[in-house]
């Protein structure tokens, strides 16, 4: 029983300690100035992407991607996306306004902005993520 109790106190701590050690890592909303201007950049991008898939437009949808970005993505995995968004969730219809966090990452500060997309068959988010060092390129973009 003392051991049970022991065991479960220092489990606790760890994770305490765990959290605390990962919270420089986790990112943070910002209103204001500042997330006006990365909405003033991100948002025509937002949409840049959002035109080409409805256009089945790959080369439109990787054109404000960075260079990693832009190796990673292809054809085949733009196809495959564009056929699950599409089956599960059906055509696009609207953006909704954009959240912006910072992320401080391995020494890089980045801006995830999110946007809530409206679907014919439900709704979802568009994260894009951009490094904060004025290059306006997009460094990663998830669909949830």
């Amino acid at each position: 029983m003392k051991n049970t109790l022991k065991y479960t106190v220092l489990f606790c701590l760890l994770a305490l300690l765990s959290l605390t050690a990962c919270s420089n890592s986790l990112p943070n909303q910002i209103k204001g100035d500042e997330a006006n201007q990365v909405l003033a950049f991100a948002g025509p991008i937002a949409d840049n992407i959002l035109t080409a898939i409805q256009n089945k437009d790959f080369t439109a949808y990787e054109k404000d991607f960075d260079a990693a970005m832009l190796q990673a993505s292809n054809q085949p995995n733009f196809d495959q996306m564009l056929n699950t968004l599409t089956t599960k969730l059906g055509a696009y219809q609207s953006r909704g306004d954009g959240s912006v966090y910072i992320l401080n990452q391995d020494g890089k500060k980045y801006y995830i902005v999110i946007y809530p997309l409206k679907m014919e068959k439900g709704s979802l988010a568009m994260q894009l993520s951009f490094l904060a060092d004025g290059s306006q390129k997009v460094g990663g973009l998830y669909f949830k």
